[in-house]
């Protein structure tokens, strides 16, 4: 009843996702596949929006759920390049998504440098 309910919403939604040629309404598809743990649907759909525009993953967080999405597969490679592609997006505001892609990050094996710079920095505005 219900399991088989969830897979045909499922299986269409991936069809109509990948029917559209907008990156962001690919990525609002994935985001609910990645919520639901459907980790290799939430990966091809985000592959699919970068394919159509490479820009989209400077200004979302298509990266952030890539890597989480990769490091569910076990795809420890793919995880750290695209959690490392979010980490170093100068347009990253979300600070818990940022800390949880730090701490998955870790937990792959990567350590990134901290911050050490104390020097002051001139504001532009």
């Amino acid at each position: 009843g219900l399991a088989v309910a969830e897979a045909m919403y499922a299986a269409n939604t991936l069809y109509d996702a990948l029917r559209t040629a907008n990156a962001t309404e690919l990525l609002a598809a994935a985001v609910v596949f990645h919520q639901r743990k459907r980790y290799p649907r939430t990966s091809l759909l985000i592959e699919r929006a970068l394919a159509k525009d490479s820009s989209f993953g400077t200004t979302d967080k298509a990266y952030y759920y890539l890597g989480l999405s990769y490091a569910e597969q076990g795809k420890r490679a793919r995880a750290r390049t695209a959690l490392t592609a979010f980490l170093d997006r100068a347009a990253v505001r979300d600070v818990d998504g940022y800390r949880r892609a730090e701490a998955t990050l870790k937990s792959l094996g990567v350590a990134r440098k901290p911050c050490v710079s104390v020097d002051p920095v001139d504001l532009y505005w």
